[in-house]
This record gives C-alpha cells, sequence and structure tokens, in this order.
C-alpha cells in the first residue's frame, strides 16, 4: 500500500522512538556565562537520516533539579549544528529566536520543563544541545537534567555531560 506521505516522510506505520537519560551542569567548576556543551545527539547511520527529533528536558527533578540549585540565576538552551562540517553553530528557530526564553530556577521550581525541536539530522550529522546561564554560580552544587529524546529514524548516539 502506498503511503499518503511525501518521498521523505516517514510511512504512517512506523513509530516514533525516545530514548532517556540524565544530563549534568557543574556549578562549581565551569562558566557557563558562554554556551556550554550539555548533550551531543549524533546519526550514526551512513545512509538514512534522523526525520525529526525533540528534546525535552526535566527542569525539577527532585534534589538536583534546576529548580532547586538556583535562584535567582537563569538558564537557556539552544541547538547547534555543524553544518560546514567544522563548526557548530547555534541556529534561529523560525518558531522563536535563537534560544528557549531564560528560565529561572525560582519558575522551575513550580514543576517546569522546556523542549527544544531539533528537526531532522542528516546522515553521519551530529548535533549538540548547548546551554547558558545568566551568572556564575559560586556554590558547590550541581544541576541534574533528565531529558528524553525523541526521533524518527535510526537510533542516535547520545553522549551526556558527565559530572567530575
Amino acid at each position: 500500500m502506498p503511503s499518503r506521505h511525501g518521498p521523505f516522510e516517514a510511512p504512517p506505520w512506523r513509530a516514533t522512538h525516545g530514548v532517556a537519560g540524565v544530563t549534568n551542569i557543574d556549578l562549581s567548576e565551569a562558566d557557563y556565562t558562554a554556551y556550554v556543551l550539555l548533550l551531543t545527539i549524533a546519526n550514526p547511520s551512513a545512509r538514512n537520516f534522523i526525520e525529526d527529533c525533540y528534546v525535552y528536558f526535566d527542569l525539577d527533578v527532585v534534589t538536583l533539579g534546576w529548580g532547586t540549585q538556583a535562584a535567582a540565576q537563569t538558564l537557556a538552551l539552544a541547538v547547534a549544528r555543524k553544518i560546514d562540517a567544522t563548526n557548530y553553530r547555534i541556529l534561529g528557530n523560525t518558531r522563536n529566536g535563537e534560544e528557549t526564553q531564560a528560565i529561572s530556577g525560582t519558575i522551575a521550581s513550580a514543576e517546569r520543563g522546556v523542549g527544544l525541536h531539533v528537526g531532522p539530522i542528516y546522515r553521519v550529522e551530529d548535533c549538540q544541545i548547548w546551554v547558558r546561564l545568566s551568572t556564575e554560580v559560586a556554590v558547590a552544587g550541581d544541576v541534574a537534567l533528565p531529558y528524553i529524546v525523541y526521533y524518527r529514524g535510526p537510533r542516535p548516539t547520545i553522549t551526556e555531560v558527565a559530572l567530575p
């Protein structure tokens, strides 16, 4: 039976998959007032592309979440792609600006999460999720950010930032 979708879209019987994990922000060590790597999503396939990708973060996980560890600081996330195969660039989103709305720890403590639409990831391409904080936090604390990556296509290789 032919698909009613276009030639580059998934057929209707192909399910969307998800991969969950936890990535981290080390508040005591790193300078996050510039963009810093939070998560890498790589397409390991040389033949197929990831047709669509979304990433969701839980900002208020108990004890180690952004809402628990940060107060007045804000967090913003952005998608970066290696378009020229050498340098990562933050892309403007057609629906919003280049990054998510800045979310303070106070707001995140009200059971908050944030989502990013990454879009397609081409063959053997990767993209990264970057984080930027409004100020450096001078506390010995770490932030755990549980995430889930939903995708259609080959299973991506996901690399998290681990705490030292």
